[in-house]
């Protein structure tokens, strides 16, 4: 699986200068969205139940008048290392990336799969599941807001770092999806 490097995708110097954050609030942006036929994603800047920095990935159904349903949205939240992995993923883009949370009953389970130059994202609830198919587009917004993210975790860390350290662990996740 062939990767891009970090000049490909990123400024590095940009992002050292700190000149990521967006032009209209001098902040990274606090979410983004892609929006499907029958549902939207939207990535969201939260904390989860311990206080520490999380990101909650939120599915809506798309209403039959127009716009989503995001009052009975179904929200999924990935933890720092999970938010590191779905970098990677957006990175590297290797076939297929899953995460399962919750007990019995209560299983939430996120799919990231690539399929051509799209990533279908699919949220599973027990019988009920959200798909959203991310285009080039989404796949960028989404991957710069997850680095934004990842370096605001930890802001000592130099730029580089940050970088070198997701494509080994993209690397990591590609030779065992390879296995």
């Amino acid at each position: 699986m062939k990767g891009y490097g970090a000049e490909a995708i990123f400024d590095v110097d940009m992002l050292n200068s700190g000149k990521k954050k967006s032009a209209d609030s001098g902040e990274p942006p606090s979410s983004v969205h892609a929006y499907g036929r029958a549902a939207a994603v939207c990535l969201s800047r939260t904390t989860n139940r311990s206080g520490e920095p999380a990101v909650a990935v939120e599915f809506a159904l798309a209403r039959a008048s127009s716009g989503y349903s995001w009052a009975d949205k179904a929200v999924f939240q990935w933890t720092r290392n999970e938010i590191a992995e779905a970098t990677a993923f957006f990175w590297i883009a290797w076939e297929r990336l899953e995460w399962t949370h919750g007990r019995g009953g209560a299983l939430k389970q996120l799919v990231l799969e690539k399929q051509g130059h799209r990533v279908l994202s699919t949220l599973r609830c027990g019988p009920q599941h959200w798909r959203v198919p991310l285009a080039p587009a989404d796949q960028y917004s989404f991957r710069n807001f997850l680095i934004s993210e990842l370096l605001s975790q930890q802001p000592g860390l130099p730029v580089e770092f940050h970088l070198r350290s997701l494509r080994m662990l993209a690397e990591q996740l590609s030779s065992q999806s390879d296995a």
